[in-house]
């Protein structure tokens, strides 16, 4: 298969199940196509007209479908994952993966889509295109399914057979219309398919659900392209007419505790040691050689009983350890998807293209890792995991049992807030399922188990499987029996309050590992212990404020081992914009004072010392500051710089609830400069003055009236 970068199709073969002779397509779509889009390819293909609902599902019974919309009714219709968010290249990773695609869930049109091969995407090809196939579609909707066709098809080229009353007026119609159930053209179906556009998959964010805009700032990196020689870091990007260029931003990011993780290779040793993940590696390891496969992409009995005994699978199956259990067990095989212990990791190993088919042989897939990296496996592990949590995040109300799913679709999936509340617990603290009724919104009081309940205990209940099962979490399953469908009766029906089971759960450090990587992807700030040992110094001061004090000196320990002292105070200093009153870089200017403070610089002290005379802007005041705290007081200090450093502190806590920020130094400091701060030359000077008098005006309303006057005199002064 091609490296992930270069752009591909799928070249799909797509069979209507249980037509005789085959009614099947042979279809090329991209791979970065959405499953919507493939349903629009197989309406046009078959000669379907989209009246009726449909899925595609998976050998590991995830499913997609249309996004649930209401119906004249007022229910919902069928939901399952967006198809519009699946990628056709993700779902079938490998060649010989497939899946089924029903259309009309009445008549049950059954699909079978099997990728015979993933190329290479010529950009002098348009597509999609149809390069083979066999038979006419069929000839209408609403005729009893395969069954249904297979009269219609007879009728129609045997002319002395007289039609039943309910297909009267379809048979007259296709005789006199010539129809050949034989025919196909595949130019004709390409010349058809050449009406669509591609719809690529678009995948929307999980863990959060508003943006917001902000402008982009020049990096330390961008400064090497700079041609004019005054841009700084820090600067707002403009564009060509002047604007600023801005970027989406996540509108409720949020930032989690600093973590530790162990080194990668003893992640990928956890990973690799997951009982799913090593079965699957070691399938796909095992069928080197090429194996045979059924028609539908299984083992054939001979060697599914081979594997079994060869790997040792059964250890799997406490009732397998018994030699006789196992050998009639085996003995009996009839298909390989009999045995749990070789069906579950032999549909996740096709399901992320451990293992590809060809040829009628299963060989190693694309996506198997190599044993020796941890890097790939890491990434193997990831990519499976976050697939699964994502399917269980789109299930909706199929959590709930029967006609109660059409309830659930009232309540939002809890899959990434449970996440985020495990995230947030210590290593080793338990979260208690009794816990997330209230904090996750539903209804935890006396009167019992409301259908909120039992979505949120029946959720969180698949979750812990699926994190158990990739050694993401340690799970209890405590001694309280459940079940959701029996809970949900005995309310409805019974009126009493059935005992919510004691689950909990932990992270391990894999599972943190691998929570961890979607948060930063959904552009939530998650930091882990030495990530910023190689970052340039604008992200150190940007990161250093969520760490606690020990961490803070970790990180910086780790950041200036790798940087002579000259360099890295000259790094610090040009990181700091110095007059943009934009509350993040203040932040990012506080921050700067602390860090040089505690690399108490020596023989860079004459950098300082240069730049508290002639630097520019805040930068004279910051290297003065650091000075200061060095015991080697400025000139000018006490009549310029302090009163600028107390605005910009202020401006950096104004980012937060100022009121709560403001500790009691900072207000001492406050209480002796309030008369001098308009004289600053700060930028934001006078808000940043009116907001401290706000914050103070209940607790120290004196005070506060000579910060509204200094504020009157800096708006005033400007």
């Amino acid at each position: 298969m091609p490296g992930a970068l270069t752009p591909t199709v799928h070249q799909l073969k797509i069979g209507l199940q249980g037509a005789a002779p085959p009614l099947w397509r042979r279809i090329q779509v991209p791979s970065a196509a959405s499953l919507g889009f493939l349903h629009d390819v197989i309406q046009e293909a078959f000669g379907w007209d989209s009246y009726h609902l449909h899925r595609f599902q998976d050998g590991r019974g995830r499913e997609w479908g249309e996004r649930p919309v209401l119906d004249g009714g007022g229910y919902m219709a069928a939901a399952f994952a967006d198809e519009e968010e699946a990628e056709l290249g993700k779902v079938l990773r490998a060649e010989g993966a497939a899946v089924e695609y029903v259309y009309d869930f009445g008549d049950s049109w059954l699909h079978r889509i099997e990728a015979e091969k993933i190329i290479p995407l010529d950009p002098g090809v348009t597509y999609p295109r149809c390069t083979g196939g066999r038979r006419a579609a069929a000839p209408a909707e609403d005729i009893g399914g395969i069954w249904g066709l297979e009269e219609v098809v007879y009728l129609v080229t045997h002319p002395e057979a007289d039609p039943p009353e309910h297909f009267q007026d379809l048979v007259c119609h296709l005789r006199e219309k010539g129809y050949d159930p034989g025919a196909f053209d595949p130019a004709e179906l390409t010349a058809r398919l050449s009406g669509l556009t591609v719809r690529t998959a678009t995948k929307a964010p999980r863990t959060r659900n508003r943006t917001r805009r902000r402008t982009q700032r020049l990096t330390s990196e961008d400064l090497e392209f700079c041609t004019c020689g005054r841009c700084q870091a820090g600067d707002p990007v403009r564009f060509v007419d002047g604007s600023y260029l801005t970027e989406e931003v996540p509108g409720d990011a949020e930032v989690f505790p600093v973590i530790t993780l162990p080194p990668p290779a003893e992640l990928a040793a956890q990973a690799r040691r997951v009982p799913l993940i090593d079965d699957a590696l070691r399938l796909a390891g095992w069928c080197a050689p090429g194996r045979q496969v059924t028609a539908k992409g299984m083992l054939k009995p001979p060697a599914a009983r081979q594997t079994v005994e060869e790997l040792r699978l059964w250890q799997r199956d406490d009732k397998l350890t018994d030699p006789r259990t196992r050998t009639d067990a085996l003995a009996g095989l009839r298909s390989a998807a009999d045995l749990a212990v070789l069906d579950v990791p032999w549909r996740f190993a096709l399901g992320n293209g451990l293992i590809a088919i060809r040829s009628g042989q299963a060989v190693p897939g694309p996506g198997l890792p190599d044993p020796g990296n941890a890097g790939q496996i890491l990434s193997c592990w990831q990519e499976a995991l976050e697939e699964e949590l994502g399917a269980l995040d789109d299930m909706g109300g199929r959590i709930l049992p029967g006609m109660l799913s059409m309830l659930g679709e009232q309540f939002d999936s809890v899959v990434f807030p449970v996440l985020k509340l495990l995230y947030r617990l210590p290593d080793e603290e338990w979260l208690d399922t009794g816990s997330l009724m209230p904090s996750l919104g539903a209804d935890a009081g006396e009167s019992g188990t409301s259908i909120g309940d039992v979505f949120i205990i029946e959720s969180t209940a698949r979750l812990m499987k699926t994190l158990s099962d990739f050694g993401a979490a340690d799970v209890d399953w405590g001694t309280t029996q459940w079940r959701s469908d029996h809970a949900a009766a005995a309310m409805l029906f019974a009126g009493s309050s059935p005992a919510k089971p004691g689950y909990r759960m932990r992270l391990t450090p894999l599972g943190r590992y691998g929570i961890r990587n979607i948060l930063v992807s959904e552009g939530h700030t998650a930091r882990a212990a030495g990530d910023l040992a190689a970052a340039d110094a604008a992200t150190l001061l940007d990161a250093l404020p969520d760490y606690d004090p020990a961490g803070f000196d970790a990180e910086l320990s780790g950041w200036l081992a790798g940087r002579d002292e000259a360099s890295a105070v000259a790094q610090l200093l040009e990181a700091v914009p110095g007059t943009d009153p934009d509350p993040d870089l203040a932040r990012r200017r506080v921050a700067v004072i602390a860090v040089l403070t505690k690399v108490k610089p020596d023989d860079a002290r004459a950098i300082l010392r240069g730049t508290a005379a002639n630097g520019s802007d805040g930068r004279r005041h910051i290297a003065a500051g650091v000075l200061a705290n060095l015991g080697e007081e400025p000139p000018l200090y006490r009549e310029t710089t302090q009163q600028w450093l107390l605005i910009d502190l202020l401006t950096a806590l104004r980012a937060g609830n100022l009121g709560e920020n403001l500790t009691q130094s900072t207000l001492e400091a406050i209480r002796s400069h309030a008369d001098d701060l308009w004289r600053s030359d700060h930028p934001a000077a006078a808000d940043a003055i009116e907001a401290a008098a706000a914050a103070i005006r209940d607790t120290d309303k004196a005070l506060a009236k000579r910060l509204r006057r200094s504020a009157h005199k800096a708006r005033t002064r400007r």
